[in-house]
């Protein structure tokens, strides 16, 4: 196994990212995305720790790349808005990684918004065979409820949560808004399924999952049978799924995406014993 800094061209700036190329020739290139702006490898190097994983159990090689603006790209890191993520820097790490490697075959995996980016590259990309989409949210937050949250301490959104009558109504609203914005990840899977393999995954003891929970059935019951056969949902034990908090979860999540990405994308020797 090798590992590979390259300083990609992108317009005016540069992408900087690392490949990790396993010994002898990939069976395919698997693109490992952070969410909002951890750098490269993420957190507690988590992605360092599954590129070397699939590099030395599968003969897979990936990319991790830090966006504009964070680590060591050059250029400013934007306010993001779900609808508005960093696709396009990901489909041209994934491109640059696919030809220096010679391989035609491409998985994205990604936590919070760089899920929304996997699933994305799997909905327009013909190369891009599966996505690993951890904590995907879904229900797209609306520009008010992120303006809100931001000025969470601020008087105004003191009084709006002091006064039932106003919170009830706003929260009618922001409902509604994310229940109209929230078709755009059906739309990305009638894109990719059922040609393409997608797991969603998501930790049962997170306080947010209940909530979760109930969209995923109802989305699910929204695919065909052909789609939905191509929709994996893991369900990981324990807590901390956010930010990886403990050596567990981490160690779950690792085991899962390596697992996974390696049945995904056999190497050929691996793909005829299957069939065979």
């Amino acid at each position: 196994m090798k590992e590979y800094p390259v300083f990609l061209p992108f317009g005016d700036e540069h992408l900087a990212l690392v490949l990790t190329v396993p010994e002898g020739a990939p069976a395919g290139v698997v693109l490992l995305l952070t969410g909002g702006s951890a750098a490269r490898s993420h957190r507690f190097q988590l992605w360092t720790r599954v590129a070397r994983s699939l590099a030395k159990e599968h003969a897979l090689a990936s990319a991790r790349l830090d966006y504009l603006g964070t680590g060591d790209s050059t250029g400013s890191l934007p306010e993001w808005h779900i609808s508005d993520v960093p696709v396009d820097q990901a489909r041209a790490v994934a491109a640059f990684a696919m030809e220096a490697l010679g391989v035609d075959r491409l998985a994205a995996a990604g936590n919070c918004i760089g899920s929304r980016v996997a699933l994305e590259l799997a909905a327009d990309m013909p190369e891009c065979k599966a996505a690993l989409c951890i904590r995907n949210a879904i229900l797209e937050p609306t520009r008010l409820g992120m303006a809100l949250r931001r000025t969470s301490e601020w008087k105004l959104a003191a009084r709006l949560r002091s006064n039932p009558v106003l919170h009830r109504l706003l929260g009618r609203h922001v409902a509604r808004r994310k229940r109209k914005t929230g078709g755009a990840v059906r739309s990305l899977l009638s894109k990719a399924l059922p040609q393409k393999r997608l797991l969603f995954m998501y930790c049962e003891e997170d306080l947010a999952f209940p909530q979760m929970k109930t969209l995923l059935d109802r989305l699910m019951n929204s695919l065909s049978d052909e789609e939905r056969a191509g929709l994996e949902l893991c369900l990981l034990d324990g807590s901390g799924l956010k930010g990886f908090e403990s050596l567990d979860i981490q160690q779950r999540v690792i085991d899962k995406v390596v697992e996974w990405l390696g049945a995904t994308l056999p190497t050929p020797s691996a793909a005829l014993r299957q069939v065979g």
